[in-house]
């Protein structure tokens, strides 16, 4: 059982779904078994969903298959080696193309070309993830948080947001971003994200033309500017996101802090060196408006 093993790697996979299947996940997981380690495989259809992914857990190895569309010239694939989790896996790349045509970020893992021999790969994965265990810290000490979190933020954004009668919501590619980088809207709530294993924070945050939508038809009576009677209904905002997401979030042991609102452009979130961040942006009828995550160092 998985339980009882010492140890835990998370494997990324970004593909259409031919690497997981290939590639035989049981025998994968026997060969780590035998040494003592347990695996979490992990999938993605897109670099979007895989920098969503990589916000709240560390991977030990990325497998990216280049013939996904837009994988090449995706963020993720570009800059993996700069996101707190996901710098230090492993990289494993399926690609029908020759090394040299590759990009430099991906030139720096090992190349399997298609279609490629699953034996080879289990056995370096193995290899790979088997490394460094006598020094390792446990897995149930490790830094990682369930992707579900997030998600159920989304859905509960977008249901309340939705109650409001906020038109068209369209959610944009979820993207990395540095803590020393502005948050996006000029009125924003922030959350102290807690957990046994976790520790962050998260924002929404609205342009001016989003959050005149939302206050207009919250306070029922026409809103034309951003002013002291309007602006804490951001944080009563963010409060009723979490009461919706609360019953997901309590299955996960998280917990958030009553919200503080933060008025104006070019504010930034406080957060430790080394943190995360992840923005999910929104557009709706009117504006726009970012879900900002922030994970802090372990």
């Amino acid at each position: 059982m998985n339980t009882a093993l010492k140890y835990r790697r998370y494997v990324l996979i970004v593909d259409d779904g031919t690497i997981h299947k290939t590639l035989g996940e049981a025998e994968l997981a026997e060969q780590l078994r035998k040494k003592d380690i347990a695996l979490t495989l992990v999938s993605a259809k897109d670099g979007a969903q895989a920098s969503l992914k990589a916000v709240n857990q560390k991977f030990d190895a990325i497998i990216l298959d280049t013939s996904v569309p837009r994988m090449v010239e995706s963020g993720f694939a570009n800059n993996f080696r700069s996101v707190k989790n996901t710098k230090d896996g492993h990289l494993y790349v399926v690609s029908a193309q020759a090394i040299e045509q590759l990009p430099e970020s991906l030139k720096t893992g090992r190349v399997f070309a298609k279609p490629f021999d699953p034996q080879e790969m289990i056995l370096a994965l193995t290899q790979d993830l088997s490394g460094g265990t006598e020094e390792e810290t446990p897995e149930s000490s490790r830094y990682s948080v369930d992707v579900r979190v997030i998600n159920a933020i989304i859905s509960s954004t977008l249901k309340v947001l939705g109650q409001f009668q906020v038109s068209q919501i369209t959610m944009g590619k979820p993207e990395m971003k540095s803590c020393q980088e502005p948050m996006s809207g000029v009125i924003s709530s922030i959350l102290d994200i807690v957990s046994q294993n976790f520790k962050g924070q998260l924002s929404i945050s609205f342009d001016k033309p989003s959050y005149l939508e939302l206050v207009t038809n919250m306070l029922m009576e026409e809103q034309t500017d951003i002013n002291a009677e309007n602006q804490d209904a951001v944080g009563e905002i963010n409060n009723i996101i979490y009461g919706n997401a609360k019953p997901d979030l309590a299955q996960f042991g998280v917990a958030m802090t009553i919200p503080k609102v933060v008025h104006g452009a070019g504010q930034l979130m406080k957060c430790p060196e080394g943190s995360a961040s992840m923005r999910v942006p929104f557009t709706t009828a009117k504006g726009k408006f970012y879900i900002e995550v922030v994970a802090y160092p372990q």
